[in-house]
C-alpha cells in the first residue's frame, strides 16, 4: 500500500505547487520494490519527465508506455563490471587525512523535498567526503539520474543535486541502479564522483563501483553488492562475507586492493548498498 502524505492530497490535480516543489515521497514507498514493479511504477508515473497523475497512471493505456519501457532494459545486457586492472585507472585506494569528516546517505535519489533537506544538512556539516550508498529511484535510468542525483531539471518538479564533499564524493551501486542495467550509474554518476580538483563542482571520476578510503587508523571499504542483485540464483544467496572473500580471491582484483581487503590488523568499516549491512563495523 502506498504511504499517504500531505502532498498527495495537495497534488490531486497533478500539478506541483510552489510550497512543495519536489516529488512526493509517498509515491516511492510501499512493499513492492522488485525489478518489474519498479519499471511499472517508473513507466506509469513518468515521474522524471512529467507531472504525476495518480488517476491516469492506472488507466489501461499506460500499458502501451510500460511495455516498451520494460523491454528497453529487460532484454539488454547489463553494463560491464569494471575493476582496477584497466591501465591508468588507479588501484581504487584513496588516501585520506587522519582527521576526516565523511557524510553518508542511502536510498536518497528520489528527487523529493526530503532528499533536498538531507542534502542541505549534509552540506551544512561541511564534510570532506560524501558517499551515496546506492538507489536512485525508480530504476536509475538517465532521466532519473539527471533529475534525482545530478540536479538537472527534466520534469515540472524541482531537481535535487547530490552534495559533494569539500574534497570529493563517491557512489556505490544499488539494486535500483541495476534495474536499468547500471547504465545511468556507470555512464552518468561515476564520471562525476571521485576526488575533486581545485575549483571543480564535481569529482574527477570514480572508475569502478568499489573503492577504499584509507588513513593510518581506518580503512573504509565500499563494496558493490548491487551488480548481481537483480538476477536471483536459487542455488546461492551470497552474504557480505562471501562478497568480500570473492573480491579477495578474484584474479581481477589488484594485488594491493586484495591486500587491503584481506588484512585484519587495522580497523575497517565495510559499506555497501544492502539494507542489513550498511556501515557494518569490522575490527
Amino acid at each position: 500500500m502506498r504511504a499517504k502524505s500531505k502532498k498527495n492530497t495537495e497534488r490531486r490535480l497533478g500539478t506541483p505547487d510552489q510550497k512543495y516543489s519536489g516529488k512526493d515521497l509517498g509515491n516511492f514507498t510501499g512493499f513492492a520494490h522488485s525489478r518489474i514493479t519498479s519499471h511499472f511504477r517508473a513507466a506509469r508515473t513518468g515521474y522524471s519527465t512529467a507531472t504525476y497523475d495518480p488517476l491516469a497512471a492506472f488507466l489501461p493505456n499506460r500499458l502501451s508506455v510500460w511495455i516498451p519501457a520494460v523491454a528497453k532494459y529487460w532484454f539488454h545486457r547489463k553494463h560491464a563490471f569494471r575493476d582496477y586492472t584497466t591501465h591508468g585507472k588507479g588501484t581504487g585506494i584513496y588516501p585520506i587525512d587522519d582527521r576526516v569528516k565523511i557524510s553518508l546517505a542511502g536510498d536518497w535519489g528520489t528527487g523529493t523535498d526530503e532528499a533536498r533537506i538531507v542534502a542541505a544538512a549534509m552540506e551544512k556539516s561541511e564534510p570532506d567526503f560524501t558517499i551515496h550508498l546506492g538507489d536512485v529511484y525508480y530504476v536509475g535510468d538517465s532521466n532519473e539520474v539527471r533529475e534525482n542525483f545530478l540536479g538537472e531539471k527534466t520534469s515540472p518538479y524541482a531537481p535535487v543535486k547530490w552534495p559533494m564533499g569539500g574534497k570529493g564524493g563517491f557512489a556505490l551501486n544499488g539494486n535500483h541502479e541495476m534495474y536499468a542495467e547500471g547504465n545511468g550509474y556507470w555512464r552518468m554518476v561515476l564520471p562525476k564522483m571521485g576526488l575533486k580538483e581545485r575549483g571543480s563542482e564535481w569529482g574527477a571520476g570514480q572508475w569502478a563501483s568499489f573503492f577504499c578510503l584509507e588513513n593510518k587508523h581506518w580503512r573504509m571499504v565500499g563494496l558493490d553488492t548491487g551488480y548481481n542483485s537483480t538476477r536471483f540464483d536459487w542455488g546461492k544467496v551470497a552474504s557480505q562475507d562471501d562478497t568480500v572473500q570473492a573480491g579477495v580471491q578474484s584474479s581481477r582484483t589488484p594485488a594491493r586492493l586484495a591486500e587491503v581487503l584481506g588484512e585484519s590488523g587495522r580497523r575497517q568499516t565495510w559499506i555497501d548498498s544492502s539494507v542489513t549491512s550498511r556501515a557494518a563495523l569490522r575490527v
